[in-house]
């Protein structure tokens, strides 16, 4: 109920449940009641430390040749 009637609360939530990464920056943002981008920026702001994590290159390189075998 306080998380609805808060933003700040939503807010702050929002950004330990990212720091403690609970939760994707998406998902946080979601939380907040933010935009992504804006709630990134906060982060930045905030001296939150960004990670994102992708695939190896092989992997995104079999997915690519996946894709590309299916549209022959």
């Amino acid at each position: 109920m306080w998380l609805s009637v808060k933003p700040a609360l939503r807010l702050e939530a929002a950004i330990e449940l990212f720091r403690s990464e609970e939760v994707t920056l998406e998902r946080a943002a979601e939380i907040a009641g933010l935009n992504r981008w804006v709630f990134h920026d906060i982060l930045i702001k905030r001296n939150v430390k960004i990670v994102i994590e992708v695939d190896p290159v092989e992997e995104l390189e079999k997915g690519v040749k996946a894709i590309l075998k299916h549209a022959e």
